[in-house]
């Protein structure tokens, strides 16, 4: 399931601003040249997260923003060195939230030795004032 991180994300991938759910967990969205991705990649959808992200690639975009994400297993980046191997041209470039989980995934995946890692401030958390606040 999409946690708020979701509802966040541009509305997936296609056309410029067109929305494409991989499945209940991960969907993402194309605006200008940059692929936002939100929800979790693991074994269950590692495939449909590559075709999805490779799409995108084929039509020239080089840019994931990765900061609605909230897991990337081992299988998700598996993907992610497959795509920065066969890229040419412009080479990976993926944004991370700091201090994240997939940011330290990244980090300790060595992602940073083929794609090129932008940390960026996290994303505000909606919070629902509480009683007394």
């Amino acid at each position: 399931m999409l946690t708020e991180a979701s509802s966040r994300l541009p509305p997936a991938a296609g056309r410029d601003g067109q929305s494409a759910r991989v499945n209940d967990r991960l969907r993402g969205r194309t605006i200008g040249d940059t692929v936002f991705l939100a929800g979790e990649v693991d074994v269950a959808n590692a495939a449909q997260f590559g075709q999805l992200v490779r799409q995108q690639f084929d039509r020239g975009l080089n840019r994931l923003d990765l900061t609605g994400m909230h897991l990337l297993s081992s299988a998700g980046v598996a993907v992610l060195y497959e795509l920065a191997a066969d890229r040419s041209g412009p080479g990976l470039e993926l944004l991370v939230a700091e201090g994240s989980v997939v940011a330290r995934v990244v980090e300790v995946c060595g992602l940073g030795a083929v794609a090129t890692v932008r940390p960026v401030p996290p994303p505000p958390v909606n919070r629902q004032p509480t009683a007394g606040s």
